[in-house]
Parts: structure tokens; sequence; C-alpha cells
């Protein structure tokens, strides 16, 4: 026994040991539903990725109860602008010009016949590595600004591929404020069942 042990009332014993062993275990009574909620979760997400883009149907607007009357424009292009095709083989210069925006995903180039078909890869890929939809959206507004440098002002594809709807042609416009003008069109030259293209 020690000095200080005596006059403390310690003995030189050894205290008690214990090892606290920690494990990530799911209880046995919630493991079938922690693997219902899993799988169908699983299940949403592929359904998700298997969809690529869509636009939110007006029929979310009739679940909040609210009234949703579309909108139809004219749309006046004054001069021949510069757009993207979205459906044209990808040109070794365009890339040359994206591979440092796409980093690590530049693969994406050798692998998608068009931009079209990268932009939908790179949403499956980029979901796959937990990028969030803003971080994807990011790249996107990279590629954006390397071909605004190259002189184009938009982008053009086909639409109704994903949708199963019947094939029509696209347009964005970046800048539409500078480069189109549009005109909003009179309830009357819309049809009740669906908007009326007028050329």
């Amino acid at each position: 026994m020690g000095f200080l042990s005596s006059l403390f009332g310690f003995d030189d014993a050894k205290p008690a040991q214990s090892t606290v062993v920690q494990a990530t275990s799911i209880p046995e009574e919630l493991k079938p539903f922690v693997t219902e909620v899993l799988e169908t979760s699983q299940q949403q997400f592929q359904d998700d990725i298997a969809k690529g883009y869509t636009k939110k149907g007006r029929n979310l607007a009739s679940s909040y109860n609210i009234s949703y009357e579309p909108t139809l424009y004219r749309i006046d292009q004054p001069s021949k602008i510069n757009l993207f095709d979205m459906e044209s083989p990808l040109s070794a210069d365009t890339k040359e010009a994206l591979t440092e925006t796409l980093g690590d995903y530049s693969y994406l180039l050798d692998e998608s016949k068009n931009l079209r078909e990268l932009y939908d890869e790179f949403r499956i890929d980029g979901t796959n590595d937990f990028m969030s939809a803003d971080d994807i959206q990011d790249y996107f507004d990279s590629i954006k600004d390397v071909l605004q440098k190259k002189g184009y002002k938009g982008f053009e594809h086909k639409g109704g591929l994903l949708t199963g709807k019947s094939p029509h042609n696209v347009r964005i416009y970046w800048e539409p404020t500078k480069d189109i003008k549009f005109k909003e069109l009179k309830p009357e030259v819309m049809s009740t069942s669906r908007a009326q293209i007028i050329e």
C-alpha cells in the first residue's frame, strides 16, 4: 500500500475493468418494417431514375385545389438564333471544350451519342454518386456557360422521347427577353382539350 493510498484509505488493488461493446443492429422485431421501408424507397428511387426528366403534371395543381389555366404564347424569333442541337453527335471540338467542365464525369462524353443523352446519363450517375439536384444543375449551368462562350444562345432537342408522347421540337432560350418576342394569346385561340400550336 502506498503512502497516499494509506492516507485516503485506498488499497493497491487494480480497479475492476469492464468492456463496453457497441454494435449497430436493428432489433429483430423491427427488421421486417425497416426492410419494407428500404425496399420501397429503393424501388421509388429506381422508378424516378427510369423516368428521367419529367415536368410536374397539371394534376399536381388540382391536388392543392389550385385553379390551373394554361397560358399560350405566340413566339416570334426575329432573327436566326444559334441554338445547340442536343440531338447531334458531339464534335471533337465540343468534347474538348466540355472535358474540363465535366471533370470526373468527362467519360460521359465518349459514352453518350449526343448532349441530350449525356444529360440523361449524368443525372443517373450523379444521383448514384449522391449528388443533389442543385449540384447536378451546377454542372449543367457550367456546360451552358461553355457553349455560350462558343456563341450558342440556347438548346434545341426532340421532346416526347421519355414521356411517350408524340415527338415535337423543343427550343430553350437562355435569354428569352433579349432573343425572342412573345405575346400572350387570347383564350379563344386555345382548344379546350389541348393547346394549339400556331405557326
